[in-house]
């Protein structure tokens, strides 16, 4: 029971214990992102070095090598080969979840209707 109720306290509060319990959520989409992006930025820096014909022979099979590695294997992780975990994934999951909601809703209002086939008493 509480006695003094203030709703800018409730709403603070809910936010803050929303951010802790999402944080740990969203830092593997984060970290997952910055990863892409590395990768992104070594292959233009790699592409870049192979077109300014800077390197010796064996710095460009080296170059090109690890190109074809990078372009061949992406770096994303997607768990059991289902999703992929990056940055959109939280905004992928709130859309589920308002999806589902919303047909769980029309099914709530299509259960609770009453039929006109009833027979009133």
């Amino acid at each position: 029971m509480r006695l003094n109720f203030n709703p800018l306290t409730e709403i603070l509060w809910s936010l803050s214990m929303i951010t802790t319990q999402m944080i740990p959520l969203f830092s593997p989409c984060m970290i997952s992102d910055r990863v892409h992006g590395e990768v992104r930025r070594l292959r233009e820096l790699l592409a870049s070095r192979l077109y300014e014909n800077n390197l010796d022979k064996s710095g460009r099979s080296a170059a090109r090598a690890l190109l074809m590695l990078t372009k061949s294997r992406d770096l994303s992780f997607i768990p059991m080969g289902i999703f992929k975990v990056d940055i959109s994934l939280p905004f992928k999951v709130i859309g589920l979840l308002v999806t589902y909601l919303i047909i769980i809703l029309q099914f709530h209002r299509v259960f609770d209707t009453p039929s006109a086939s009833t027979p009133s008493e």
